[in-house]
């Protein structure tokens, strides 16, 4: 039922910790093969390429003899969208991106980077209408959710490639397991399978089933997949979230935070209307993912934190797209000199464009 790996990370920087983490993880749908192959070689995870065949493009990538950057996208509904911008702000800033591990929009996101097509991903979304956004809802009238799921998913597949084996760059979803709640890391077989599954709102979208097994939304595990960025080979992490995360207090109570996500939200003259259906449950699911950030931000925290206020945006408003990417350019722009300036200390130089996958596909398959 999943195989446990214990990677050690040592980035060898000063103030850097030594993490050893222990989650229970189980690599791809097939078998645990491939999480068999990881090792923990001089301070850093690699993935040998197998006996007698030839290494895939993820092996290749961890080849190389240079420092890796990861990144690590959290949910969020339309709102996690906003990583779109932040992406491309520290592309256009030289920042060479090796691999990718997102969680719920994360892994959408995250695939449409991996697979070499976040810009015409994000002219797709940006381009959904409401009357769009309601013809590509398929409701179920009584089942485990809402929405089934499959009209969104031929959204956006053109553009989050085929099989995560042959993405261009090393890719992971994250999902979770509904019975056992168990973390399920999925890096390989179909890119739509592992994003459906990693996308899976508990109550909105229907659970995705795959080999015995109903997957739901990843946030409910790991909602900020900064563990996984490390699995992959990141020696680097930049973590990008929506979520109400408090650096400065990472144990901040419950009734605290929703104090303070009320007083962002609302003025204090504002008269309080019932919160509906997807409110409750947006609502709900970011206070609860947030808790369980930190927790597991303490075992696995990354390299350099890029947080992305979008709560004026609903969970599902994805004619608001377009508005969410412009919140993730400015946050990236606000975050980049400290961004920057962490790498340096890491010793870590800035890339070329020609280097990153999203600049190599600019044209929209889809006419």
């Amino acid at each position: 039922m999943g195989t446990r790996i214990r990677a050690s990370v040592n980035g060898g920087r000063a103030g850097c910790l030594e993490i050893a983490h222990g989650s229970r993880y189980r690599f791809g749908y097939a078998s645990a093969s491939r999480g068999a192959r990881r090792r923990a070689s001089a301070g850093r995870t690699r993935i040998r390429p197998g006996i007698g065949r030839t290494a895939t493009n993820h092996e290749k990538a961890y080849q190389q003899p240079r420092h890796r950057v990861g990144l690590a996208l959290s949910g969020g509904g339309a709102g996690g969208l906003s990583a779109i911008g932040v992406i491309q702000e520290l592309v256009a800033a030289g920042i060479h991106i090796d691999c990718v591990a997102g969680t719920s929009a994360g892994a959408a996101v995250g695939a449409a980077f991996a697979a070499g097509r976040l810009d015409p991903f994000c002219a797709r979304m940006v381009s959904m209408t409401r009357a769009r956004l309601v013809t590509s809802f398929d409701p179920i009238l009584a089942g485990s959710g809402l929405i089934g799921g499959r009209r969104a998913m031929e959204y956006i597949q053109p553009y989050i490639g085929g099989m995560i084996e042959e993405l261009p760059l090393p890719y992971a979803a994250v999902a979770t397991d509904l019975e056992s709640g168990e973390e399920i890391v999925i890096d390989r077989g179909p890119v739509r399978d592992a994003v459906r599954a990693s996308i899976a709102i508990p109550g909105i979208l229907t659970p995705k089933e795959h080999d015995g097994r109903f997957l739901i939304d990843g946030g409910l595990t790991n909602p900020l997949p900064t563990s996984v960025a490390r699995a992959l080979g990141a020696d680097f992490v930049i973590a990008v979230t929506t979520l109400p995360l408090d650096a400065d207090s990472p144990a901040i109570s419950l009734r605290e935070q929703v104090a303070r996500e009320a007083a962002r939200e609302r003025p204090v003259d504002e008269k309080r209307e019932r919160p509906g259906l997807f409110d409750v449950i947006a609502q709900s699911s970011r206070l609860i993912q947030a808790r369980i950030a930190r927790v597991r931000l303490r075992e696995s925290p990354p390299d350099a934190l890029i947080r992305i206020s979008v709560t004026a945006i609903g969970l599902m408003e994805f004619d608001r797209v377009g508005e969410a990417v412009e919140i993730g350019r400015a946050a990236a722009r606000d975050a980049l000199p400290r961004v920057l300036t962490l790498m340096e200390i890491a010793g870590i130089p800035l890339g070329s464009d020609e280097a990153d996958p999203s600049r190599r596909v600019n044209d929209d398959p889809v006419a």
